[in-house]
């Protein structure tokens, strides 16, 4: 299938389309990185390109990735190698930031606005968080930890990327693509289960009342996982009371089975997935098969020749990595 690419550079009023000389790469990971888009041109003393220059990329027509140049890469060869990063890039500014009653959509929001990017469409968390404190954080950080509570509480994900310059908050639930990955469109897959990373079948959740100085214990536990595993605990505290029965329940729902990793490479690319969509993963792994959606958690596109390739990092359904 032939994949048409091109690629546009803004320089002031001047728009350049390079000469790319090697393969484009994009990745987008999930959590705590901007999107990244990679190419080497040929060296044009008439062509100038500078950081900060916004750059656009379309596959087949359509837009697929939007930002700004950062680095540059000049060696004894005839080519520069360029990399450009989403809008998240600048998530990783840092701020003090005091905030009390605010859900992560809101968090979001506010620092969009105080950070002059371009909100798109931001979907309600639901989780209203109390209070928090976050000194001298990143950007990244700071939402991420509100993502976080949302999730501990609730148990519902949410992924924040740019959508070719607009941030967008969408629930994982609703970005599932009918996309397969199976035997005849994988050539190559690393796959790995383990309890030895951040995997809890007992769940303690502590209440400290300042007024009164007493504390309320709330506990969730899986007795099937602790006879087969021991005792893996997983301590937490919540800020008030009526929360604890659901934050202990939520937080052993999400941590207690197996870390499974599953990377999947080469697979036939599909200008669609992005990190937080789920698609469609049927295939034997060893000691399990799966036939469930798999949360893409980190993807590589690959362009060359007319070629489009991708790496997939998966979880979800059996796959927890």
């Amino acid at each position: 299938m032939n994949v048409k690419v091109d690629i546009l550079v803004e320089h002031g009023a001047t728009l350049y389309y390079p000469p790319i000389t090697e393969g484009i790469n994009v990745e987008w990971q999930r959590r705590g990185r901007p999107g990244k888009l990679t190419f080497n041109i040929a060296r044009d003393e008439h062509m100038q390109i500078e950081e900060g220059d916004a750059v656009r990329m379309q596959v087949n027509g359509q837009d697929f990735f939007f930002g700004f140049v950062f680095t540059k890469r000049y060696t004894s060869g005839d080519t520069v190698a360029v990399t450009v990063y989403d809008q998240l890039r600048y998530l990783k500014n840092k701020e003090t930031y005091v905030y009390e009653n605010k859900t992560a959509d809101s968090v979001v929001s506010m620092i969009a606005a105080d950070f002059r990017l371009n909100a798109g469409a931001l979907t309600s968390t639901g989780w209203t968080i109390p209070h928090r404190v976050e000194d001298n954080s990143t950007l990244f950080d700071i939402i991420q930890n509100a993502l976080d509570e949302t999730i501990k509480n609730t148990s519902r994900m949410f992924v924040l990327y740019d959508d070719c310059g607009r941030l967008m908050l969408r629930d994982v639930e609703t970005m599932k693509l009918p996309l397969l990955l199976d035997g005849s469109t994988v050539s190559d897959f690393d796959y790995k289960s383990s309890i030895d990373r951040d995997v809890f079948n007992q769940v303690k959740v502590v209440h400290e009342d300042t007024e009164s100085g007493a504390r309320g214990i709330y506990m969730a536990k899986n007795s099937a996982n602790i006879q087969k595993w021991g005792i893996l605990q997983l301590l937490s505290s919540v800020e008030t009371a009526a929360t604890g029965p659901k934050k202990a329940s939520a937080l052993l729902t999400l941590h207690n089975r197996k870390q499974r990793t599953l990377t999947v490479r080469n697979a036939l690319g599909d200008a669609r997935v992005r990190a937080g969509n789920s698609i469609v993963c049927m295939l034997e792994l060893g000691d399990i098969t799966i036939q469930n959606y798999m949360l893409v958690d980190g993807v590589r596109h690959t362009f060359t020749q007319n070629q489009h390739l991708m790496e997939l990092r998966l979880r979800g359904g059996l796959i927890s990595g």
